[in-house]
């Protein structure tokens, strides 16, 4: 198996070896009889007169926005309208698609109402802080100077 695939490497580099020093010589040959340039160019001539084009041309193609934008969301979310028409022009500050705000409303009403809540806790606080120092200043006058409040007051 190996012996024929020596002799088949043999024989593959004797034919290109061959081939190698046949087209030496023909090189060698043509430079020496000064024949060895190029082919001449073909060329054709059109006699030029004058057409009329047509304005306007049916093809078929594609084609490529030399501009063009990218609209993303700064918030994730459903988009629930596209107010432009694809291709139409729009102008800056325009509003082109709206997000469904459903759950971040009902969200900031829920945030409103806890507001209200501890708004409402907060302003009793400070009702009762004003009633205590009006009661003890109450009791300041009271006792002359001493303040004597009873531990068990609320």
């Amino acid at each position: 198996m190996i012996k024929r695939m020596l002799l088949m490497l043999a024989v593959v580099v004797v034919v290109v070896a061959s081939l190698g020093y046949y087209k030496t010589k023909q090189i060698q040959a043509a430079v020496k009889a000064h024949t060895f340039a190029p082919p001449p160019e073909a060329i054709t001539t059109v006699v030029a007169k004058p057409e009329t084009w047509p304005a306007t041309m049916s093809v078929v193609g594609t084609t490529v926005a030399i501009h063009g934008v990218t609209i993303s969301a700064d918030l994730p979310g459903t988009v629930s309208q596209i107010s432009f028409d694809s291709g139409r022009t729009v102008q800056a500050g325009e509003v082109l698609a709206e997000l469904d705000t459903r759950q971040e409303r009902a969200d900031l009403a829920d945030t409103k109402e806890e507001y209200e809540k501890q708004q409402k806790i907060a302003d009793d606080w400070v009702q009762k802080a004003l009633a205590t120092k009006k009661r003890k200043a109450e009791a300041k006058n009271k006792t002359g100077g001493n303040i004597v409040l009873d531990p068990n007051q609320k």
